[in-house]
């Protein structure tokens, strides 16, 4: 996306996001400890239709403290061999369904041949938050549509410049959540990490990179970070 067309974008986003949410409780920094200390108070606010997995308990956890209106949702917390670090699916049967009875999925990439640097298990625990409170926003996102405009957005995705606006919009919601030191912990990260210079191009074209992300806390009036 050329330079401009990433400012145009990104000062539509600072408008929708300003006048779309009430911004939810910022963390500079999220640790297991302090989720840990916090556990019993969170976990009794999350319905029994999400199902965690062990392994990221805790981050999963830590998310759904952004997220109150997905709180009972019916999601899954599923580690498989995927392309990228996570992703967010709704279960394709469900959509059959009436919206309130809608499953999804977030998946957790465990394909240890691939992409180390970058595989769940190994990301700052404060950065696995920030790519996993990224991938609610796509399901904040898939609750409001029909199963119509599901499939259109899933078209959409296959077209790279709709893919960019796709997920420059997603971050931005994370943002507005109160993930924003969260994500832009995680594109710091990415950009310092030994994966490939082609995964680094990737991931600055389609994402937000760490100085949007400072631009959009800044304009949503995040305490600075000291």
């Amino acid at each position: 996306m050329q330079n401009y067309l990433r400012i145009s974008v990104l000062l539509v986003l600072i408008i929708f996001v300003k006048f779309s949410f009430s911004q939810q409780r910022i963390f500079k920094r999220i640790t297991p400890e302090f989720v840990e200390e916090n556990q019993e108070e969170w976990l009794a606010g999350v319905s029994e239709n999400v199902e965690f997995s062990s392994n990221y308990f805790l981050s999963q956890l830590a998310a759904f403290q952004f997220y109150p209106e997905l709180s009972q949702v019916n999601i899954s917390f599923v580690e498989k061999k995927i392309s990228t670090s996570m992703a967010a699916r709704p279960k394709i049967l469900s959509l059959l369904r009436a919206r309130e009875h809608r499953k999804y999925v977030i998946y957790f990439n465990n394909n240890e041949n691939k992409m180390t640097d970058i595989l769940p298990e190994n990301l700052p625990f404060d950065a696995r938050v920030g790519v996993l409170g990224h991938e609610m926003a796509h399901v904040t996102d898939y609750e409001k549509l029909s199963t119509i405009e599901i499939i259109f957005y899933g078209i959409r995705y296959f077209n790279r410049s709709q893919r960019r606006i796709i997920e420059y919009r997603t971050d931005s919601i994370a943002v507005a959540h109160g993930l924003g030191y969260q994500l832009q912990h995680f594109a710091e990260y990415v950009q310092s990490s030994s994966i490939s210079d082609d995964y680094k191009s990737y991931k600055r074209d389609i994402y937000m990179t760490s100085e949007e992300i400072e631009v959009l806390m800044k304009e949503l009036n995040y305490p600075e970070k000291k």
